[in-house]
């Protein structure tokens, strides 16, 4: 569902519809459940998600009669924690310029290596890879918010550090005191539209 004025689309889990009513109106925002979530058949992994992206992105392109160069322009996503990844390989394929992620993790092997150990890891099958996305963006001149609780018990903080660290020119961190990893979104909803509206450089930014 496009809802609100069309001057920019965020890709965005329906997770945070109630959130996003709450943001600029002025803001279209597309909902994607993922493959096999939902009523949507199939199943997460990496490929089925960007495949899903594309899909729908034609579609929204063809609703609001958006050329490639139209969308780029005014077009970027929105994830959170397995969001994220979804989001920046979205951004990487249809290379759109803006991204604003909450409680990102490096890579899913990262990820894997906290709970399994090291070489139980390797076992992962679902490589998503968000240092090797952002890679390919910050070459891209992207730019990129990050807002990652401090107290996140699934994604620590210090892997939104860490990805900040390695791209200070695109990656710009804002860590909320205490918010949990179910939370950081409602706890920075006021933050996530202000840098909503200066990513897409709306008036209300300035």
């Amino acid at each position: 569902t496009v809802t609100g004025v069309q001057t920019c689309a965020l890709p965005i889990s329906l997770d945070y519809s109630i959130e996003a009513q709450q943001w600029d109106a002025r803001f279209g925002y597309l909902f994607v459940d993922y493959p096999g979530y939902g009523l949507c058949a199939g199943s997460p992994n990496p490929d089925r998600i960007k495949e899903s992206a594309v899909a729908l992105t034609v579609k929204l392109q063809n609703e609001l009669h958006w050329d490639d160069a139209e969308l780029r322009a005014r077009c970027g996503v929105f994830g959170h924690s397995l969001g994220c990844a979804a989001a920046l390989m979205t951004a990487e394929k249809l290379h759109l310029q803006r991204a604003v992620l909450c409680a990102p993790f490096t890579t899913m092997t990262d990820m894997a290596r906290r709970t399994l150990g090291w070489p139980l890891c390797l076992l992962n099958r679902h490589r998503f890879d968000n240092i090797a996305r952002l890679q390919t963006l910050a070459g891209r001149g992207a730019q990129v918010r990050v807002f990652h609780g401090t107290a996140d018990e699934v994604v620590p903080v210090e892997m939104g550090r860490e990805l900040a660290a390695k791209f200070p020119q695109t990656v710009r961190l804002t860590e909320g005191t205490d918010s949990h990893h179910n939370e950081v979104v409602t706890d920075a909803s006021d933050a996530i539209n202000a840098a909503m509206r200066d990513l897409t450089g709306s008036p209300a930014a300035r």
